[in-house]
This record gives C-alpha cells, structure tokens and sequence, in this order.
C-alpha cells in the first residue's frame, strides 16, 4: 500500500528517512514510524520534541531514539521553504 503524505516534498524526505534508518537497524520501516505517525510529523511538521510527542505512536522512546533525526529533516525543509 503508497503511503500518502500530506506535504510532497517533506513527505516524500521523511518516507525515505524513515526507510534509510528501518535499513541501517534491519527492522521493517513501520518499526521506525507507524504510517500514521510519520503522516502526522509530515502534516504537522513539529520543531521541538515536545511538539512531536504529542502525536499518537510517538514516546518518549521515539523521542529519544529516532526523532531528533527527523526533526533535524523537518527543519532544514523549513527553511529552504
């Protein structure tokens, strides 16, 4: 099933940010980011943690693991934008 994002291009970065990180830990993307997650975090497009936390399928594990990497993505999307 295509994943569909809400924001082309920072969708289509975080899809392939989500899948480049599920490769380098040999785990199946979803592992790294439900879909639904990483639709919100293109949606909502959060700059802190605390702001990313308060979407479904984020923790305080995520938090700490994989979403300082998207965040960093998130922002320089921003500001080229």
């Amino acid at each position: 099933k295509q994943l569909s994002l809400s924001l082309n291009t920072s969708g289509e970065e975080l899809r392939a940010l989500r899948h480049e990180i599920a490769e380098s830990r040999g785990v199946p993307p979803f592992a790294v980011l439900t879909n639904a997650a990483l639709t919100e975090l293109a949606r909502r497009q959060p700059l802190t943690i605390e702001e990313a936390m308060r979407i479904p399928g984020i923790g305080p594990v995520k938090a700490r693991t994989v979403l300082p990497i998207f965040l960093e993505k998130i922002r320089a999307f921003r500001a080229s934008r």
